[in-house]
């Protein structure tokens, strides 16, 4: 007989971004594997969010997908901001007053809808297990409520930290106290749980009570390797003046901007000579910052491209164009150890340097260094970044990219699966 699994994800296709790829490429290997695959997800009417209709036509037609139609309370009030480009900003105003009304989040609300639509899919079919996948960090308090409720087992996925989230707004010091209480007692209390991160583990390990750490696993995120089969070979038409550097993502208001990066190019220009080239920042994603302003204060604006949001098979064609590829968090806040994007892990597979400006010893350094993909450096080394940059642009490395296999989706949800598979044993056991 076949095996079942449910998973409850806020975010599926045929939304795009980076979000969603997770529990897609899961869904997509799952039923590869002969499981049969449920997807309870939203259908938010409101969002900014941009669509990408080709990651909905990898997943197999035997993947039975509910979308649950949901509207977020405050869109009517403070509508996202319309950039020249047509695409939707989200400021940071407008973040911090979400956060300061909605604990953890804004879609706390689609809790109740979600949580009865799994009782009415599980009185219909037998399931293996349940996979709730955050964030929203809502969903981690649907996962608790299951798991009082069901005897089958309840899995938290987390494909973010939650509280301690550079990304994450906490307006006083009361939401951030809310919050952490709300994390730690559902994480002390819930029995099978997934980080993409061992930082996150640790982190539980040493701040919440009853954290079962043998009941955890990290899973961290990685590449679909069908996604790289669909390139194609691209003629270089550039001049040959010109060094480019990609990154791919979400640039936001209060954390992860790319004034360093910017500065270090400046520096460059200081010592560039005639006829030496040029270093070009392609962005291909949103931001809710306006870049090129940015950029104009460091003298850099004509060397900033902006590409906007791309669909993901056209996104990592560009992206293999670049010369080179960059991460971006600011190490100033000792938060940013715990993030470093989901995106580079595409970076690898391009094989191509990666600059990484992040915490030494953060998860993501560890990894480019583990690897042998990059440099690591840390945001304020300027002098760094340009000397960086400038002997890549004289001297192009020879990074060796090793082990990089084991990030693939394919062989993640072989772990995905053994990790089911062994919570099957234990509960029986039980």
């Amino acid at each position: 007989m076949a095996k079942r699994c449910l998973i409850v994800t806020y975010y599926f296709p045929p939304l795009g971004g980076g979000g969603v790829q997770r529990m897609a490429k899961l869904s997509k290997y799952l039923a590869r594997a002969g499981w049969q695959v449920t997807v309870i997800t939203a259908d938010e009417t409101n969002n900014h969010l941009e669509k990408d209709t080709s990651l909905l036509a990898e997943i197999a037609e035997d993947v039975n997908i509910l979308y649950l139609p949901t509207r977020l309370p405050a869109s009517r009030v403070m509508p996202s901001k319309r950039l020249i480009s047509g695409e939707r900003q989200v400021s940071y105003f407008k973040r911090w007053l979400s956060a300061f009304f909605y604990v953890p989040d804004i879609r706390k609300g689609w809790i109740k809808p979600a949580g009865q639509a799994v009782l009415q899919e599980l009185e219909r079919n037998v399931y293996d297990c349940v996979l709730v996948s955050v964030p929203p960090f809502s969903l981690a308090i649907l996962a608790k409520q299951l798991q009082d409720q069901l005897s089958v087992p309840v899995i938290l996925d987390m494909r973010d930290p939650w509280t301690i989230n550079p990304y994450k707004i906490h307006p006083t010091i009361f939401h951030r106290l809310f919050d952490k209480k709300l994390e730690r007692d559902i994480i002390s209390n819930l029995q099978y749980g997934i980080s993409i991160t061992e930082s996150l583990l640790s982190y539980y390990r040493e701040t919440v009570p009853h954290f079962k750490p043998e009941n955890w696993l990290c899973i961290p995120n990685g590449y679909d390797e069908e996604d790289f089969s669909h390139l194609t070979v691209q003629v270089d038409t550039r001049n040959g003046n010109t060094f480019d550097i990609g990154f791919l993502g979400t640039f936001y208001s209060h954390i992860n901007l790319p004034h360093d990066l910017f500065a270090g190019m400046a520096l460059l220009n200081s010592s560039r000579k005639s006829g030496t080239k040029h270093v070009h920042f392609h962005h291909i994603g949103k931001a809710n910052i306006d870049l090129k302003k940015l950029a104009r204060k460091f003298g850099v604006e004509k060397q900033v491209v902006l590409h906007g949001y791309l669909p993901h098979l056209e996104a990592l064609a560009r992206l293999s164009e670049m010369d080179a590829f960059c991460i971006i968090a600011d190490t100033r806040n000792p938060k940013s150890r715990y993030t470093g994007g989901s995106k580079f892990y595409e970076y690898l597979r391009l094989r191509k340097p990666i600059l990484a400006l992040l915490p030494r010893g953060s998860d993501a350094a560890e990894t480019i260094i583990n690897t042998d993909a990059g440099v690591v450096v840390e945001s304020s080394e300027h002098d760094k970044i340009a000397r960086t940059l400038k002997s890549w642009m004289e001297n192009p490395p020879a990074f060796s990219f090793k082990g990089i296999e084991q990030f693939s989706r394919e062989n993640q949800a072989r772990t995905f699966i053994r990790f089911f598979e062994d919570i099957a044993r234990a509960e029986k056991k039980g």
